[in-house]
């Protein structure tokens, strides 16, 4: 038992010294995000990459999405998007650095501020938003950078600032939030005020236009993420990180009220979470500082046993690295696969809409250039609710007259489906609902594709 007491402690004192070189935290930053590409064999992931890099050759109108739609997309990220796969990589590197630099600039210990930037770069948020390109890899960036300039005074700041509405709309009220905050701490609400005029007149240039001709766009309910990764979410919080967030609350609380604008920021937040899970990218900054907080509570705090402290500190540490290696494993295997991008390649030379289970949608418009009935870019999508009722009654019902008119209502010609579709995504039985009608309608379908995925064509 003495043994095992002195390698867990000899180990837990090793771990920290090394957590505390600068180079090791961005090397690994750097590993993991150019991991998932490598192990892929450098097949980019993620919908988000092949949907700029499709549109940003589009003009006003994109005739692929939802059989054909008004090209409302983001409208920086349709301007830059760059093919490129280590855009994002570079991007997110950059922005650990940020996040170094801004914590230094507010004096934060030396410890404290690369085990924040390791539970950073480990942490499944921060690996999804920089491993691709997403649509809100550059804004967070932007953000980063114009907070460093900022807080140095330097007002050239103003212009990243006036680029940031360009990227993203959610981006822009973090922004303001986090400018509001510190302005009142650190008396810059003259500073604030500017920043806020400028974009409010940037918001209302890129979207009153939109709003007077679209009004607001739909709301869509049929979406369900899940906010800890370790229970299925996408790109979740860990959930040993929302564990530490507290013993890092625990440490702040030290000082009681002194540290009030911080619990309004976190508590602000939360709140954002409910309005739109995205915020969770930049929340997930506040819980690795919090995190790291946490880490040092428990370091320096007095335990009756050395064993128990240890025993704590490497539970903590060993979770997130498996929170991070779980997401590792899931981004290598998350879509398009090779057999996704062959079937899609069989498609082009097809003519005809596409049915797919939406999460395929934008891989049908950019692969195989094809329209599809839906996908999942949902903002300003036209009659997304009836479309996905539409798309959910084929995928479940056995009434082939009901089925064959839904079909020319979209001028449906294929229908793509995966093993993912018919393990728990949509079917959870070999028969049911339309995989019933395909294999008992031979005058009606015909299966022109079976590689891992099966591709039917309606006569």
């Amino acid at each position: 038992m003495l043994k095992m007491k002195n390698v867990l402690m000899k180990f837990g004192k090793e771990s920290i010294k090394l957590f505390a070189k600068p180079y090791f935290v961005f090397l690994l930053c750097l590993v993991l995000l150019v991991l998932p590409l490598l192990l892929r064999g450098f097949i980019v992931s993620g919908e988000e990459f092949y949907l700029y890099n499709r549109i940003s050759s589009i003009n006003e109108f994109d005739s692929l999405s939802y059989g054909g739609r008004d090209n409302l997309y983001n409208v920086g990220n349709s301007f830059v998007f760059i093919n490129n796969y280590f855009l994002s990589i570079i991007l997110g590197v950059s922005s650990l650095l940020l996040f170094y630099g801004i914590l230094k600039k507010f004096n934060v210990d030396l410890n404290v501020r690369l085990m924040s930037c390791f539970i950073l770069a480990i942490s499944p948020p921060f690996l999804y938003l920089f491993g691709s390109f997403r649509e809100l890899t550059i804004s967070v960036f932007l953000i980063l950078l114009g907070m460093y300039l900022f807080i140095d005074k330097k007002y050239y700041s103003f212009l990243v600032f006036a680029v940031l509405p360009f990227f993203s709309f959610l981006s822009s009220i973090v922004l303001l939030i986090l400018l509001f905050i510190y302005s009142l701490k650190f008396k810059r609400i003259k500073d604030f005020f500017i920043v806020f005029a400028l974009i409010a007149i940037v918001l209302s240039f890129l979207y009153i236009p939109i709003l007077r001709e679209q009004g607001l766009p739909e709301k869509v309910n049929f979406v369900k993420d899940n906010i800890i990764f370790d229970f299925g979410g996408v790109y979740g919080l860990s959930i040993f990180i929302v564990l530490l967030m507290f013993f890092g609350l625990s440490y702040l609380w030290r000082k009681k009220y002194k540290n009030l604008d911080f619990y309004i920021l976190l508590f602000v937040f939360i709140i954002l979470l409910f309005f739109s899970f995205k915020f969770i990218f930049y929340f997930n900054f506040l819980l690795a500082f919090l995190g790291a907080l946490g880490i040092n509570w428990i370091v320096k705090r007095e335990w009756e046993s050395n064993l128990v402290k240890n025993l704590t500190l490497l539970f903590f540490i060993f979770g997130l690295l498996f929170s991070c290696f779980s997401f590792i494993v899931n981004e290598v295997n998350t879509e398009p696969s090779e057999d996704l991008i062959k079937s899609l390649e069989f498609l082009r030379n097809k003519e005809g809409v596409v049915l797919s289970h939406y999460k395929y949608g934008i891989f049908i418009n950019s692969i195989a250039n094809k329209e599809n009935v839906l996908d999942d870019s949902f903002l300003y999508a036209p009659d997304v609710s009836e479309r996905y009722e539409d798309v959910e009654f084929l995928f479940q019902t056995r009434d082939l007259d009901k089925v064959l008119e839904i079909f020319d209502k979209y001028e449906i010609k294929y229908i793509l489906i995966t093993d993912e579709m018919k393990n728990g995504l949509v079917w959870n039985k070999k028969q049911e609902g339309l995989l019933f009608l395909l294999n008992n309608n031979p005058k009606v379908f015909n299966q022109v594709y079976d590689d891992n995925i099966e591709i039917w064509e309606i006569i």
